[in-house]
């Protein structure tokens, strides 16, 4: 059963050109604990994009965070990505497995929080 839940928890899509780069960015984004699950799959894309309708074979990040480290994950995702525009979009997290996203909460700095504090 789906349980609601407050804003705290969001999904980031993003896309990369290829899966390496897909992976470095996934790897700076877990090291600094800005997301606490991401999943990449192969994707088939079309848009336009200054005045051509492109189709390229892309790798389509989900990123799993919170509102309060979105901020942080745009930056980093716009310091290292290699378009000239990349697609960043943020969604909301409405509701979701209480477990789940508590775990999420916690791998998003959290647990890193509380042992600075102890």
């Amino acid at each position: 059963m789906l349980m609601p839940m407050n804003a705290d928890a969001c999904m980031v899509m993003t896309t990369f050109p290829d899966k390496n780069t897909a992976r470095r960015i996934t790897e700076e984004l877990l090291d600094a604990r800005l997301a606490g699950c991401i999943q990449t799959l192969p994707i088939s894309s079309a848009y336009r994009w200054q005045g051509e309708v492109h189709h390229d074979q892309e790798t389509l990040a989900l990123i799993k965070t919170t509102t309060e480290s979105y901020p942080e994950v745009e930056s980093l995702i716009r310091k290292i990505h290699p378009y000239e525009c990349p697609e960043i979009i943020c969604l909301p997290i409405t509701a979701g497995l209480p477990d789940y996203l508590a775990w999420l909460q916690c791998e998003c700095r959290g647990d890193m929080l509380q042992t600075k504090g102890a």
